[in-house]
């Protein structure tokens, strides 16, 4: 392999080389989450309130996927998805710190001459193993392999230009203190850029291998702007999340940023003392990362609480996008009277969110407010993993010792959850047609806007009638339910009437038609969905009545009821 010729050519293959290298730790990071990607998920699922139990499981799952970004989006992400809350996640994002540090250490006893090797297993093993958990096994050894080949790209590219590296170093030493903050801030902007601070060390210890970077008190910096840099990544990924995905990323570059100002008071001590436990630059550079996260850790553990307190200050308000359930109370999942009665207020409550967020697609559509459009999407992915998790609670209610009395109510809230979920998607679907009235750029007519707010209103009535029933479960309110959607079906089929009438007449656009007519069905089916939850809800006792069952037979062919 000849060396590269000129600065470009060296570039270039710097180039190479990093793209190498977070090549080969996003394929390891990736085939380990699908091999293990159930056990990651259950091993987050069961973090409790042990901060310890926290900050092992965040280091084990970032030793594995050789990533604290990736580690913090996956936590942002099950925060988003309520698997656990906010405060929860601190001693998490602790232990993904740690974690980071290990493939640094690993990278700095120069083992690259392994990575052929480790990339010719792999493929062997991908190639020939018929189980997919072995395939797996094979992708991220072949991902290992890449991760040190790239490492050897690096190494090899700045070995012709260790003078020049060197001087050009010298000036920011020289500089003092503005030399160190530049050298941090080009560290810093560098890794938000690849968005991984184990690259950025790494990168490090390559110019440090070739002698480019010759002391320790030159790399520190770069060490402490990686760490800071690497926090990009979590706020992207809570930017559109939930306000709790927020306050996680927040926690983590509080974090970051405390450990870092720790550190730079400590620089002396770590050019004192480090070269007496590592005798290389490499590993001390990996030594240095590693202290500066563990002491940052130490310094926090003891104080999650008040960190989660001091974020929910700063980042105020109510969280409308966290998924984490209110309700569901998991250590008493083996007591169904009491399972039931937090799934009984979880549906409730996801009913209500539901309708919210309904009348919040009607507004967004009649305004043509794409920003309220996307917070209507957002919180409609909101209520499709609430539903999840609701589910898989049921699920494992299930599996427990059910009293007879109870065992129907179990697929009645599955059914009831159903409808629930649907309510949300049809209001989904309701600012998907936002996009295309504003692309046709089209507008509806004050009386056709008239007509949908009076369905609206009614529709309204029968979710406040649903949630009397769902509260109550007021039997007799199902003559009433029945009424009330005669009547939506009356009001709709005049809404239908008159805008056939104003087509005919050329008063209507054909595009803003269509779109009134898909609007006016998605609520005639949210109309429909409500309707089957509250005669589900009301006939959940073991032996329906008469009344019950010709109220549901009436319902199957929208006929009134006798009065």
């Amino acid at each position: 392999m000849g060396e590269p010729t000129g600065i470009i050519s060296t570039i270039l293959w710097v180039v190479g080389g990093l793209a190498l290298f977070l090549y080969g730790i996003e394929m390891m990071g990736n085939a380990l989450r699908r091999a293990a990607g159930p056990l990651l998920r259950s091993l987050f699922d069961r973090v409790t309130a042990s901060r310890f139990r926290g900050l092992l499981t965040g280091t084990v799952v970032t030793g594995l996927i050789q990533s604290s970004s990736a580690s913090t989006v996956m936590i942002v992400g099950f925060i988003n998805a309520g698997l656990f809350s906010f405060e929860r996640s601190i001693s998490l994002i602790l232990g993904a710190n740690v974690g980071a540090t290990i493939t640094p250490m690993i990278t700095a006893f120069g083992l690259e001459e392994a990575s052929l090797p480790l990339i010719g297993i792999g493929f062997v093993l991908y190639l020939v193993s018929p189980r997919r958990v072995w395939q797996q096994a094979g992708l991220a050894c072949m991902g290992f392999g890449t991760l040190f080949f790239g490492l050897l790209i690096m190494k090899f590219a700045v070995s012709g230009y260790r003078n020049e590296i060197q001087e050009g170093l010298s000036l920011f030493v020289n500089a003092g203190f503005r030399g160190h903050l530049l050298t941090f801030l080009i560290a810093a902007v560098g890794t938000a850029i690849i968005q991984t601070s184990a690259a950025t060390v790494v990168m490090v210890q390559a110019m440090a291998f070739e002698g480019a970077v010759t002391r320790l008190d030159i790399a520190i910096p770069m060490i402490l702007g990686a760490q800071v840099g690497t926090c990009i990544t979590a706020i992207i990924a809570a930017a559109r999340g939930s306000l709790s995905g927020k306050r996680a990323a927040l926690a983590h570059l509080i974090f970051n940023l405390v450990s870092v100002t720790i550190a730079s008071l400590m620089i002396p001590l770590y050019v004192r003392w480090t070269p007496m436990v590592a005798d290389t630059l490499p590993v001390q550079i990996g030594v240095v990362h590693v202290l500066v996260r563990v002491i940052g850790v130490l310094l926090f553990l003891p104080l999650t609480r008040v960190l989660a307190r001091t974020v929910m200050f700063v980042a105020r308000g109510t969280d409308k996008l966290n998924a984490t359930p209110a309700h569901l109370d998991f250590a008493r999942i083996h007591e169904p009277e009491v399972a039931l009665a937090s799934v009984r207020a979880e549906v409730r409550e996801l009913f209500d969110t539901s309708m919210d967020v309904f009348n919040a697609s009607i507004e967004a559509f009649l305004s043509g407010d794409e920003k309220a459009g996307r917070m209507v999407r957002k919180r409609e992915i909101l209520i499709d993993d609430l539903a999840l998790t609701i589910s898989e609670y049921l699920v494992k209610v299930a599996k427990q010792p059910v009293p007879p009395h109870a065992v129907q109510m179990l697929p009645l809230w599955l059914h009831v959850l159903g409808d629930v979920e649907r309510i949300g998607d049809h209001a989904e679907n309701i600012v998907e047609l936002l996009r295309v009235q504003a692309n046709a750029g089209v507008s509806f007519s004050d009386q056709a806007v008239a007509e949908l707010r009076d369905v609206q209103a009614v529709l309204n009535r029968l979710g406040d009638l649903v949630r009397t029933i769902m509260e109550d479960g007021d039997e007799p309110a199902l003559t009433n339910l029945l009424r009330l959607k005669a009547e939506i079906n009356e009001t709709v089929n005049h809404v239908l009437d008159n805008h056939a009438k104003r087509l005919s007449e050329g008063v209507c656009h054909p595009v803003g038609g269509m779109v009134f007519v898909e609007l006016v069905t998605n609520m005639r089916r949210i109309a429909n969905h409500l309707r089957n939850v509250g005669a589900s809800v009301a006939s959940r006792t073991p032996e329906p009545t008469m009344q019950i069952h010709t109220l549901k037979e009436n319902m199957r062919s929208e006929e009134l009821p006798p009065s």
